[in-house]
Order: C-alpha cells, then structure tokens, then sequence
C-alpha cells in the first residue's frame, strides 16, 4: 500500500471501468457523455477509482471510450455485445491483476464512502455493496478476485448472462452502507434520469435537448 496525502493507492488491486454496452437508451456512447462538470461520465467514474488504485483499465469497446486525459488503458471484449459478465471474464482472464474493484461507466456519483469497504474484503472474495436496511445495491462497484475466473466461465458455459444472478450463486461478502449513499452507486441510462439529476444541462426546452458528447454533439431525439 502506497500512501499519498490522505489518499490510499492499492498496488494489489487494478481499477476496472466496464464501457462495452450499447448505449442504446442513451443514444450515444454513455462514456463520452460531458456533464455539467466539463467531465465524461467515465471521467467522472475513473476519478473515483483512481484514489484508491495504481493502474486502471477501460473493458470493452475502444471506440465507445473519450480521448482520455488519465492514464489508463483499454481491454478490448474478447466477446463484444455479449453483456457485462463477459466483459468481466475478459477482465479476469487477461492477467493484469489478482483483484480487480469493477465499475460502469454511467455512475458518475461514485464517492470513496461506497468504495472503501470493498478495498477492505477478504482478498480471495466477491465483494458487494447492500444498504445498512439490507438492500442489496447495484452489481457495481464491486471486488472481484481472478480466482472467480472459473466460476464466471461454468456459469457464462450453462447459458449464464446476468451478473445479478451469478452474484446469487456464489458466496459473496456484503459490505453495508449507510441508506444515504446508496444513490453514489447510480447508473444513468437515459437524457433524461441524467436531467432529473441535474447532472447535465438543458439546451433549447424540453423539445430539443441536447447532450454534450465528448468530440461532438448528439440531438436528444437519439435516446429511445
């Protein structure tokens, strides 16, 4: 562990960062989408990892990615359009690390509250986050050892899509946090959650949204 400042990196744990979907609700590449902040939403999600982990990694497709001003790389889906939890076998197979602390692109509210219990799982578990009520959050953030590359492989093998539903067949390690934060670990899947959020700004009425993308511009007539 390498400290700096107040801020603890993890040489033993790789930040992932999933940017393979479609983005078809969105109707543009969520990644390259610019919030108020001047910031893609991966930005914003990469900012978040990267307090707490030396190296972080982009899975999926290159061309959904922004021209990126932070040191990170790009895993390329071995399996493109094959959902999430191939992406995360992708992730684990490619021998980067031993553990990996996984997130969507489209959380941008992502805050170090929500991730500091993951880092403090045991290393050889499957980490995930519930409320302090017991309400299980998101699939991501969440920890994940490479070890579970065998057990991600059986399941994708049998027919196994949904990452929710192979979280329930292992014995994964909760960790709570307060009913307050559950909202850091938010996805955005359309123009509009990421308005009624106030997360981007409206252009010429509700008629003729606009999103900023990073290197263009979009109509918001494109979400579906």
């Amino acid at each position: 562990m390498e400290v700096h400042g107040e801020v603890i990196a993890n040489n033993a744990v790789i930040g992932a960062i999933l940017v393979g979907g479609s983005s078809r609700r969105m109707g543009v590449p969520k990644p390259r989408v610019v919030l108020k902040s001047g910031l893609t939403m991966v930005e914003h999600v990469a900012l978040a990892l990267g307090m707490f982990v030396e190296r972080i990694v982009l899975v999926g497709r290159s061309e959904m990615a922004p021209s990126f001003p932070l040191q990170v790389d790009l895993l390329p889906d071995t399996e493109r359009g094959a959902g999430p939890l191939a992406a995360i076998e992708t992730l684990l197979a490619s021998g980067i690390g031993q553990r990996y602390l996984i997130a969507a692109c489209d959380q941008p509210l992502l805050r170090s509250q929500v991730l500091i219990p993951l880092l403090e799982m045991p290393d050889d578990a499957i980490g995930v986050l519930a409320t302090d009520e017991g309400e299980r959050l998101d699939p991501f953030p969440s920890i994940w050892p490479a070890a579970a590359l065998d057990a991600v492989r059986e399941y994708r093998a049998a027919g196994g899509r949904s990452v929710r539903d192979f979280l329930v067949t292992q014995s994964t390690v909760t960790r709570s946090v307060p009913s307050n934060l559950a909202a850091c670990v938010n996805d955005f899947n359309t123009m509009e959650e990421l308005l009624a959020w106030g997360l981007v700004a409206e252009k010429d009425g509700a008629s003729a949204q606009t999103l900023t993308v990073a290197g263009e511009q979009s109509d918001g007539a494109l979400c579906v």
